[in-house]
């Protein structure tokens, strides 16, 4: 589960990217999103065990988070 606040109502898009910096998921290529909190949660169970980043991009910033997948 991600959880973010958007300040101002934005496009936000989620990528998934391996430890090598590949990108091998887009979790969420939303159009606006209205300003306020989000929790959301994503399926990646079709991945293999690792370190991921996820990424979250708006128009006003770029913030990453790692994902430890163990099954």
């Amino acid at each position: 589960t991600l959880s973010y606040n958007l300040e101002n109502t934005m496009p936000v898009r989620i990528d998934l990217f391996d430890i090598t910096g590949k990108m091998v998921k887009t979790l969420s290529n939303q159009g606006k999103q209205y300003a306020g909190k989000y929790n959301v949660s994503y399926n990646i169970s079709d991945l293999p065990n690792g370190i991921y980043m996820a990424t979250l991009t708006t128009d006003e910033n770029k913030v990453s988070a790692k994902i430890i997948l163990t099954k």
